[in-house]
């Protein structure tokens, strides 16, 4: 099995991150379906897409 260098590592760190933020975000929006209140869910979700 290859090791990974510190890069690659840094690389696969900083995308499950990204992963995390997008999946905080779907939460929301999805959250934004049943209650009014949250609002921008639309702009979260067209930066989501982007």
């Amino acid at each position: 099995m290859a090791e990974l260098t510190s890069a690659a590592l840094n690389i696969i760190r900083q995308y499950a991150a990204l992963l995390e933020t997008i999946e905080e975000g779907l939460d929301y929006v999805e959250a934004s379906f049943s209650d009014p209140r949250r609002m921008h869910a639309d702009v979260v979700l067209a930066d989501l897409l982007s």
